[in-house]
């Protein structure tokens, strides 16, 4: 993608970061007696977390060959987040424990 990019239209100056996905288990069902998948987290995980560093050094990379603008930037990158982090929902224990 970011190949792309950079032959259509030589420089990148903002970058928009809006994927993220969730999935609401519990850490453990007592009732079912089973675990939440691991699989499933480390999904989750790929995407919102190695994905979002991927895109980011990716999207670096090409702004570092851009000039400075007057006040010695190369370009603007906004990263989203959810709003999980502050109304927890089930499964989504880490969010939660991460911003107490």
């Amino acid at each position: 993608m970011f190949k792309k990019i950079q032959e259509k239209n030589s420089k990148l100056n903002c970058l928009v970061q809006c994927a993220g996905i969730g999935v609401a288990f519990r850490c453990y069902n007592i009732n079912k007696r089973s675990m939440h998948s691991m699989e499933e987290f480390n999904r989750v995980m790929n995407v919102n977390v190695f994905g979002t560093f991927n895109v980011l050094r990716r999207a670096c990379h090409i702004m570092a060959d851009n000039q400075p603008d007057t006040n010695g930037q190369r370009g603007v990158i906004i990263n989203t987040s959810s709003i999980a982090a502050y109304e927890g929902q089930i499964g989504l224990f880490l969010l939660n424990y991460l911003w107490e």
